[in-house]
């Protein structure tokens, strides 16, 4: 990151908002606070789209694409598919209904959405991200 410039994530874009704050973490050690907006409609890589990463590969068998196992290609089939989690979904007070239009099995990984949630917040992710 260039100093005095405001980094941007669209909405085009997959996070990982545990890698995402490990940056910025590393960043601001080395004296370099970054100055960053996220768009609210970006997509929120989940743990179950890394689960779903390794376990197509494995499925592919000889014909594997050498996917780095981070989630990120089954993150955008969600964006893609328009049932994602969204950055919106982890700053709202009220998320008992943002399972509702997710498939099942998205809805059983509510657990690690409310700690991905709980990680976003504590890590103060939540003011920066942006309508827009």
């Amino acid at each position: 990151m260039i100093q005095g410039k405001i980094g941007i994530i669209g909405n085009g874009v997959v996070i990982d908002p545990e890698i995402l704050i490990k940056e910025i973490d590393e960043l601001t050690e080395k004296g370099k606070k970054p100055k960053l907006l996220i768009s609210d409609r970006a997509n929120i890589i989940m743990p179950y789209h890394k689960i779903l990463d390794g376990a197509e590969e494995e499925l592919l068998g000889d014909r594997k694409i050498g996917t780095t196992k981070r989630g990120i290609g089954p993150c955008y089939s969600d964006k893609v598919a328009r049932n994602g989690i969204r950055a919106i979904d982890l700053t709202k007070k009220d998320t008992s209904n943002v399972t509702k239009p997710y498939p099942p099995m998205k809805q059983n990984f509510w657990t690690s959405m409310v700690s991905k949630q709980n990680l976003i917040q504590k890590k103060s992710l939540k003011p920066i991200v942006r309508t827009g």
